[in-house]
């Protein structure tokens, strides 16, 4: 096994989809998010400090769109795309040095 140390944080975006008939899904709406987000890196380029990656259901599906950042343990529920940018600025405010506590 190979052990190597990540220089970036990930964020997890729920894209679950499940036929109408089922309880609710992220599906379509969390991959208008995971899409929002990753244009907001395109345009910061700061794809060095975060990876944003589609998962499964992380629980909360209904409850909207859901973003996970494990290495805060914090989730954000009902997310849209127009709160990408607010939630990446927040998140890049956070940093490993400070003990991952808020610098505003």
């Amino acid at each position: 096994m190979k052990v190597e140390t990540v220089n970036r944080r990930f964020l997890f975006v729920c894209t679950t989809e499940r036929p109408p008939e089922e309880r609710p899904a992220c599906g379509a709406k969390g991959m208008d998010v995971l899409l929002a987000l990753r244009a907001y890196l395109d345009r910061t380029d700061a794809w060095s400090e975060i990876e944003v990656v589609p998962c499964g259901c992380l629980g909360c599906c209904e409850e909207g769109a859901v973003v996970l950042d494990p290495a805060r343990g914090t989730m954000w529920t009902g997310v849209g795309p127009a709160d990408a940018d607010a939630l990446l600025g927040r998140v890049l405010a956070f940093s490993p040095e400070d003990g991952w506590t808020s610098t505003t």
